[in-house]
């Protein structure tokens, strides 16, 4: 599948940062392969941020992948959606996406 999506988590107030850390492919080999990560409020479904990260070959390896940083005011229920794409053939994705918390 191309997109991988969590359930809805419960993040403290406090900043943080979203962390992939997963296996994205891409066929046929050759190209750049993305993936992009979108926070959203579990309550509205509003975007909170969004983060992109490209690799122009055809693997982004099981390594861990940091995106930039997100801060909450007060406990807040989000969820993540992780989409990998490709610029040509097709990609997919799979992996696990948490939150670091750095304050």
């Amino acid at each position: 599948m191309s997109t991988l999506d969590t359930d809805p988590l419960l993040l403290a107030a406090g900043t943080y940062r979203p962390v992939f850390q997963g296996f994205a492919s891409l066929y046929p080999f050759g190209g750049t392969v993305s993936v992009d990560l979108k926070v959203v409020a579990a309550s509205s479904g509003q975007a909170l941020a969004q983060y992109g990260y490209h690799r122009s070959k055809s693997e982004l390896s099981y390594s861990e992948t940091s995106f930039g940083y997100i801060g909450f005011d007060s406990d807040t229920s989000v969820f993540v959606r992780a989409h990998a794409s490709a610029v040509c053939g097709s990609a997919q994705i799979q992996g696990l996406i948490a939150f670091e918390r750095v304050h």
